[in-house]
């Protein structure tokens, strides 16, 4: 995470993934989601092929378009309860 973000994370667990296929050139995709906490530093663009920039939204108030998988996302968990931590809980589920 921190060679493309710039952030440090921990406690990362899977969040489900989005069986919506989509192809961009000769390549198709299923996006997987992975939930975690922030340790450390700010969000940088270290990629700046793939990203131009970082930027926070409120769930409720992000800008369109929106990437497909994420629309989907959001149909399936409007209140994005997939991505709630247990801190309890390992991440194998064994307590």
């Amino acid at each position: 995470m921190r060679e493309e973000t710039g952030l440090a994370i921990g406690c990362a667990r899977p969040a489900g993934f989005n069986n919506l296929p989509f192809s961009v050139g000769e390549r198709d995709y299923v996006t997987l989601y992975v939930s975690a906490v922030h340790l450390s530093g700010v969000p940088e663009v270290m990629e700046s092929e793939k990203c131009q920039s970082w930027q926070w939204f409120n769930h409720r108030e992000l800008p369109e378009p929106l990437f497909p998988p994420i629309t989907h996302l959001l149909k399936q968990s409007p209140d994005l309860s997939v991505f709630k931590i247990d801190l309890e809980t390992p991440a194998d589920g064994q307590k």
